[in-house]
């Protein structure tokens, strides 16, 4: 519902999401991943996670991840230890601060795709 209008409205959701998923897809043969996950469709995915990065906004950002940790606390997900660390990056978008997702490259994004690289550590 609501929440996933956060996740999709958010650049560094949508970006972790993509990178979390990419760390068990390129566990798997070609295929047998989720389509969007195969080699053919990797420099689309690419393409896609940059520009999101590339456009990224910080003070809406701020504000998503903001209302994703209000929604969570409302609807009672024990997510504490993930809260903190989206209030503490939004605090952080609020001065202007890129979290390390934030400044990821085209060749960063190639090799994590391809489990190359492990996503990076945002805690």
């Amino acid at each position: 519902g609501a929440m996933g209008g956060i996740y999709l409205g958010s650049t560094l959701l949508s970006v972790g999401h993509a990178l979390h998923e990419a760390t068990v897809e390129a566990a798997k043969p070609d295929e047998e991943r989720e389509t969007a996950y195969r080699s053919r469709n990797i420099p689309f995915m690419i393409k896609r996670l940059a520009k999101r990065l590339k456009d990224l906004h910080p003070p809406h950002e701020a504000a998503l991840l903001r209302r994703a940790v209000s929604m969570a606390v409302a609807a009672d997900l024990p997510l504490d230890h993930l809260l903190q660390g989206l209030e503490k990056t939004a605090a952080e978008l609020e001065r202007s601060e890129l979290p390390n997702t934030a400044r990821l490259s085209v060749d960063d994004l190639s090799a994590m795709l391809a489990g190359d690289k492990p996503p990076p550590n945002e805690s």
